[in-house]
């Protein structure tokens, strides 16, 4: 009997294990199997062997809970990381830089960041309100900054004028050719330009530093300039070793006998001597004059030629000997009585700025100042293109004007005064007598003297002259009217020695014109001599 009794009790007890718990209670552990009151932050439903924890973000006071209504959520701007929270006291607030706006948050993460760009130093807020704007001149990258000091300045070269930027690319940079040494700036004004003589093709530069030096034989008086490009080229027959030069009066000529034909030359090694047979008498050429006619050279790096000995005269351009020099003839004249063409090349004067009657004061010096130093009768012995004495004929760079050899004399001699250096300043002298002290002095070229007979640049008039013929014969009377029209360009010649004779372009020398109407007339009155009368 009393084993019997044993057995039941064994059976009971196992049965009483096996079960469940009533709501509110259950096993303390999984090993132990006897339904214990659920504790605070914690809850069952009937028939749950265990009492389940709220979860996080969420509390209970309650002891023996039945249900998991009775877990609170924490209020907005709080989180708990803790499960079976047993009171709101595990609900800590959201981290400065953060904000919740919903309750139950479970893990500080689930409090928003604040965005990038802008930082918050307070707790358990609510809103994103409460994220200030990082200041204009700054910026931020970070999530849920906590304070100012993580709103880092825009570097040198950089600045921005807005609040809230969000990464240092939006930072915006200073232009090429400027430069900027402040950090945090806020306005574009705080970009200085790179000084005259530099460039910079660099965004962004945070110094100076960065502006290039304008290389030898170029120069730039610009600031800003933003590339090697804007920095000029000294002109052809110049040079420069200078750096960062922000002039052209540093670009120096090339000596008289040298010349340079390139841009941008760093160094006076460069200039190159003029080639035998051509000269250079200024500075600053980009090329060499060959030695004119009537002139030799033999030497390298020539200032001038040697003009001939009185009575010759050489047949081309850039003689190289003296022999080249031989007797005038009568393809070569050079003797008293030749005419000659002289051009003066003249740089620096501006035509179209002066007025027609500063214009005459000018040619008609210029011819007396001619007349003068090539010891002619007087100025009337210079004559323009047209054949109008006592003038000179202007053209943009130069002026030319054709003269006679006096009489006792050669061309050489004229030759010897012209292509002096004393000629050329006396013309810039001159220019300043006719045009006054304020105008600009002009730079003299090359003077030539060309031996040429004269043929005048005239405008043409039309005569038409009409001859009639008469006809007889036994059985008709008849009248034949032949007309002839010529056209004659009346001027005035200027024959060797410079004095006026009539002058046609129809006639081949000189005393022909009209030669045409002249010869119908002759046909015309033979005609009617030759016809017999009418009856």
């Amino acid at each position: 009997m009393a084993m019997l009794l044993r057995v039941f009790f064994l059976v009971a007890s196992a049965a009483t294990i096996a079960s469940s718990c009533p709501a509110g209670k259950g096993f303390p552990s999984p090993d132990i199997h006897q339904c214990t009151v659920c504790g605070a932050g914690t809850w069952s439903a009937a028939g749950s062997t265990a009492c389940t924890q709220c979860r996080p973000g969420t509390f209970s006071g309650a002891r023996e809970a039945n249900g998991s209504s009775v877990c609170q959520t924490c209020d907005v701007g709080r989180w708990s990381s803790q499960a079976g929270a047993p009171g709101p006291g595990s609900c800590q607030e959201c981290p400065a830089g953060r904000w919740g706006s919903r309750p139950g948050l479970g893990d500080a993460l689930e409090c928003t960041a604040c965005q990038k760009g802008t930082w918050s130093s307070s707790r358990g807020e609510t809103s994103a309100d409460v994220c200030i704007l990082c200041t204009a001149g700054t910026w931020s990258q970070a999530l849920g900054a906590i304070e100012h000091t993580q709103c880092q300045a825009c570097p040198a070269g950089t600045w921005t004028g807005e609040e809230g930027t969000a990464s240092i690319s939006d930072c915006n940079r200073c232009d090429r050719g400027t430069f900027s040494t402040d950090t945090g700036a806020t306005y574009p004004g705080v970009c200085r330009r790179c000084p005259t003589g530099t460039w910079s093709s660099q965004w962004g530069a945070p110094s100076n530093l960065t502006c290039q030096l304008c290389s030898p034989g170029t120069w730039s008086g610009a600031t800003g300039a933003k590339n090697q490009a804007t920095c000029s080229r000294c002109p052809e027959g110049t040079w420069s070793d200078a750096t960062g030069a922000s002039a052209s009066s540093t670009c120096k000529p090339c000596g008289a006998g040298s010349f340079q034909p390139a841009k941008g030359q760093a160094s006076q090694q460069n200039c190159i001597q003029c080639e035998p047979g051509s000269y250079n008498a200024g500075v600053g050429a980009a090329k060499c004059s060959r030695c004119p006619k009537g002139t030799w050279s033999t030497d390298r790096g020539a200032t001038a030629c040697n003009v001939c000995p009185d009575g010759t005269w050489t047949y081309i351009e850039g003689s190289l000997r003296g022999d080249d020099c031989t007797p005038c003839g009568h393809t070569n004249h050079c003797e008293a009585g030749a005419t000659a063409r002289i051009t003066v090349d003249v740089e620096g004067l501006d035509l179209a700025q002066l007025s027609d009657a500063q214009k005459d004061d000018l040619k008609s010096t210029y011819a007396g100042t001619i007349a003068e130093e090539c010891n002619l009768s007087s100025n009337a012995s210079v004559w323009d293109l047209f054949g109008d004495n006592g003038t000179v004929s202007l053209a943009e760079m130069s002026f030319e004007a054709f003269v006679a050899v006096p009489e006792g004399s050669y061309a050489n001699v004229l030759a010897r005064v012209l292509y002096s250096e004393e000629f050329k300043e006396l013309i810039a002298n001159s220019t300043e007598l006719a045009l006054g002290e304020d105008a600009p002095k002009p730079q003299l070229g090359a003077v030539v003297l060309k031996l040429e007979s004269f043929q005048p640049l005239v405008a043409a008039t039309t005569a038409t002259t009409t001859v009639t013929t008469s006809t007889r014969t036994a059985s008709t009377t008849s009248t034949k009217s032949t007309t002839a029209t010529s056209t004659s360009t009346k001027t005035v010649h200027h024959d060797l020695r410079g004095t006026e004779a009539p002058w046609s372009t129809l006639s081949a020398g000189r005393g022909s014109c009209g030669l045409a109407s002249l010869v119908w007339l002759l046909v015309g009155t033979a005609a009617l001599a030759a016809a017999p009368a009418v009856e």
